[in-house]
């Protein structure tokens, strides 16, 4: 940078910014390539052209970018920073590594169907969040999306607004307009001032136009040329160019491109929903489109669909068939079965289970979709998967939820996430949250969300249209509640007592020790009547009843009139993942079924060869090695247990004797001790147990919310661990010395997610994972003071580990395992950075860390995936087979 104007900028920001490199230039802004200096990141800062920053003025641009800056949605960049130095407008985002749509469609020309409607889907998703908070972005085209891993993120949202708003009508004086001609909508093409998020939905036609056929809807040789074209004529179909495109989106598209806003789609989210679902219905034959060719496409979903084949039975039609049946409520409707396995999809690692028998997985009452909650590289998420379509869909916006219940009409779904409960549809959108719940267990036809608080001692219900919570009953002393539902009497709840010792746990109610009771609570005067030992109760009207009972999941008939089990208790499904499953009001059951298969524990040099270590359990949760070498701590088994294996080849120790799920080994600096966490009681503990196998697992820490992956290093004085807090103070790392449990300390505790602990070897330095800027990174902060933070990975990171000299850092990216190079004395810095081998095969997660190293410093210890993981089994009108059709 050697001219004056840049050198003047970057001597106005030289104490926040280092501006290293221009990399581009737009209608309204410069940018350049900048190191954040207080974060130590790479960022893009946006500089307004000089003369647009003298008309629109520094006061109000700025506080008409303020309205953008709260913008938080997975496919928006986020707004960093804004401010004015000598004269220079400027608001920085984050530096994405990758390219826009502009360059792909420069290089490509056309996407594949699949994937044009699939960015358009995820801009339209952005577009309709950020438009029910009344902020239109005026300038959608591709140069504006961005695509981080082949995801799109909307790029300067809202900057064309504060510019506008700011510069009002002197914006003529400059010479330069809000918006690009290809993409304007006729509205902005005339002047209009006044404009709304009809305009936008043009724009992204216009963009998915052009990702379909290679060009935008109308070309020119000017500017003015184009714009006189939109005002006046009307654009070719798309599938007179295209003629693979599906028939309902070349007519969604052809409807959001109309010249009058009244025409087209009132919101972003009706286009995205015709889009989806071709809601947009092909004309009749005595009515053509005007716009349409005779021959235009096939009328067919943009997804591919195919039929699920369980025996001889193609599941589509026979799903079909059942709603066709319930308009015939005399014939007794078909039992359907379907196994879903996710083999064929890379993206997700595995399909949760639970411990504490809340729902990971849930059928809408229709029995037409399964929506569950699974694993990916990048974190948990929660997908959608129609029974008729191949591939399943994550739900945006219940990332990282759990604890599934789905909306008596099929169209919403209740979560819980770090103990507060939302609702957001059931194809995607917005989360709300539901003030006054924590855990749902019950969305009942009553028109109430039914479930418990934070501390599991208080069943409330809250009205689903949004209201006070009200208190329905306490339990016992030393008990807390669990699994609340609605019997149809609209009076009478099922519920679960639970001693608060108890694991919650499935394995634990079948071996006699878990003392759970089947309750039923009377709302008007509070009585409770003991209905039977057992754990989940799910009714099924008119007398079905499930439940974990002490020979595992249990059916039983049930008179719901006067409270009582009629007949004889039933074992069923002894092929479940302990009591994972759902049964839905309506009867159709789904469950995670064992597969088969054995996970490994391997040791991986550099290079990626692996050698076998440990082999047989059917499911290894994580494992590490001990401070000398000789051993290594496992935990396996469907309900988690911690091992010990001797590498010298004698008979394995085992620690734990399954009352609770441990898991998140790591050995005590001595290595005469497993710490853990997960054990049993009413949250998640930290636990110790003597490595030797002698004695009880040991609590640690009792603490009202869920802990995770404790960490030490050979012969040091700290734990640090990490734990979920409400969603106002996200996830936080604390710590405290090993012989004084009692007095943990905040290191990281700030509104974002920070989990993944690891200390240096001299615990000096801490690593770990946060999400303070929107993605998944790896920093390091000094221990135990948390002062400082330095970025290390770059578009996503997670599960830090630690070189045994404290000279390396390694980490993990969505695609390969890294290898970093740092200084860290006096200070901290990054040196490079390399890639070791890929993830390939290899358990991983974006919370906890399911890879160690060696203490030799030179092989990975790693969880090698060669089980089959769990699948989803359904089954449609279960409760037929069940009752035997009566």
């Amino acid at each position: 940078m050697t001219d004056p104007h840049t050198s003047r900028l970057e001597s106005a920001l030289a104490d926040r910014y280092h501006t290293e490199r221009e990399l581009g230039e737009g209608g309204m802004a410069t940018v350049y390539l900048a190191t954040d200096l207080k974060h130590n990141r790479q960022v893009a800062l946006k500089v307004l052209k000089p003369e647009l920053a003298a008309v629109v003025g520094a006061e109000r641009f700025l506080a008409e970018i303020e309205t953008t800056a709260n913008l938080q949605h997975p496919h928006i960049l986020p707004l960093f920073d804004s401010g004015e130095a000598d004269g220079f407008l400027y608001y920085v985002m984050p530096y994405v590594e990758g390219e826009t749509l502009r360059d792909r469609l420069d290089r490509e020309k056309q996407l594949p169907v699949e994937e044009a409607v699939r960015i358009a889907i995820a801009v339209g998703n952005a577009l309709d969040y950020a438009h029910r908070r009344e902020i239109i972005h005026r300038d959608i085209k591709p140069a504006n999306i961005l695509l981080q891993d082949g995801e799109p993120v909307v790029a300067d949202f809202g900057i064309a607004l504060a510019v506008n708003a700011a510069g009002g009508a002197r914006m003529t004086e400059t010479g330069l307009s809000i918006g690009t001609p290809h993409y304007m909508s006729p509205e902005q093409a005339s002047g209009d001032r006044v404009i709304d998020g009809r305009s936008d939905v043009y724009a992204l036609a216009a963009m998915l136009y052009e990702m379909l056929t290679g060009d935008p809807p109308f070309q020119g040789s000017t500017a003015q040329a184009v714009l006189a074209r939109i005002l006046t004529e009307k654009p070719t179909s798309v599938t007179q160019v295209r003629d693979s495109t599906p028939y309902h989106v070349a007519a969604a598209v052809d409807r959001a491109l109309a010249k009058l806003p009244a025409d087209r789609f009132s919101t972003a989210s009706q286009f995205v929903e015709a889009l989806k679902r071709g809601d947009v219905r092909p004309p009749t034959a005595a009515q053509p489109s005007a716009n349409t060719s005779a021959t235009s496409g096939p009328a067919a979903g943009s997804r591919r669909r195919r039929p699920i084949l369980v025996a001889t039975v193609v599941l589509a039609v026979a799903a079909a068939a059942v709603v066709g049946r319930l308009t015939a409520p005399t014939a007794a409707p078909q039992v359907v079965r379907a196994t879903l396995s996710f083999a064929d999809y890379p993206e997700i690692v595995a399909v949760e289970n639970t411990t504490d028998g809340t729902h990971t997985a849930v059928v809408t009452p229709d029995g037409l979709t399964v929506v569950f909650i699974a694993r990916t590289r990048t974190g948990s998420a929660v997908f959608r998967r129609d029974l008729d379509t191949d591939a399943p869909e994550i739900v945006v916006g219940a990332e990282g939820g759990t604890a599934l219940e789905v909306s008596p009409d099929g169209t919403s779904l209740l979560f819980t996430r770090n103990t507060e409960a939302y609702v957001v549809p059931l194809v995607g959108g917005v989360p709300r949250r539901v003030e006054g719940l924590a855990y749902a267990t019950d969305w009942a036809v009553d028109g109430y969300m039914y479930g418990l608080t934070a501390d599991l001692r208080t069943l409330v219900r809250v009205p689903e249209a949004g209201g006070p919570a009200e208190t329905l009953a306490e339990p016992d002393s030393a008990y807390t509640f669990s699994h609340a539902q609605l019997l149809p009497d609209g009076q009478t709840l099922l519920v679960t007592h639970v001693p608060e010792v108890s694991s919650w746990n499935a394995r634990a109610i079948t071996t006699g020790v878990d003392g759970s009771v089947l309750q039923l609570v009377d709302m008007a005067s509070g009585e409770r009547r003991d209905l039977a030992p057992g754990f989940g109760g799910m009714f099924v009207p008119p007398d079905l009843l499930v439940y974990a009972g002490p020979a595992g999941p249990t059916y039983v008939r049930m008179d719901p009139r006067r409270g009582e089990i009629v007949g004889a208790a039933q074992p069923f499904l002894q092929g479940a993942w302990g009591f994972d499953l759902t049964l839905s009001p309506t009867g159709h059951l789904v469950y995670l079924k064992e597969t088969g298969g054995a996970d490994q524990v391997v040791f991986v040099d550099r290079a990626g060869n692996e050698q076998e270590v440990v082999a047989g359990p059917t499911h290894i949760g994580s494992a590490v090695v001990s401070p000398d070498g000789s051993r290594v701590l496992v935990s396996q088994g469907s309900r988690l247990d911690l091992w010990v294996y001797d590498l010298s080849g004698e008979a394995p120790t085992r620690l734990t004797f399954g009352d609770g799920d441990y898991d998140h080994p790591a050995w005590s600096g001595d290595g005469r001790y497993a710490w853990m966490s997960n054990g049993n009681g009413t949250g998640s503990d930290l636990y110790r147990v003597s490595a030797d196998g002698l004695g009880a697992p040991e609590l640690m820490r009792d603490e009202d919310v869920a802990v995770f992956d404790p960490v030490t290093v050979p012969g040091g004085r700290w734990v640090a661990f990490y734990e979920n807090r409400t969603t106002s103070t996200g996830r936080d790392i604390l710590a405290f010395p090993a012989d004084s449990p009692e007095d943990a300390q905040e290191i990281v505790a700030t509104r974002a997610n920070e989990r993944a602990p690891a200390l240096s070897p001299d615990e000096r330095f801490l690593a770990y994972v946060s999400d303070i800027t929107g993605t998944d990174e790896v920093y390091v902060t000094r221990f135990p003071s948390g002062e400082g933070r330095w970025q290390v990975s770059s578009g996503g990171g997670w599960e830090p580990v630690w070189g045994p000299d404290g000279r390396r850092l390694y980490f993990r990216t969505a695609e390969d395992y890294m290898e970093a190079d740092v200084a860290a004395q006096d200070g901290f810095r990054l040196l490079r950075t390399r890639a070791l081998f890929p993830t390939g095969p290899f358990s991983m997660n974006a919370n906890l860390r399911h890879w160690n190293l060696h203490p030799d410093g030179e092989r990975f210890v790693m969880v090698r995936v060669t089980a089959v993981p769990p699948a989803l089994e359904i089954i449609l009108n279960a409760a037929t087979e069940l009752t035997g059709g009566s």
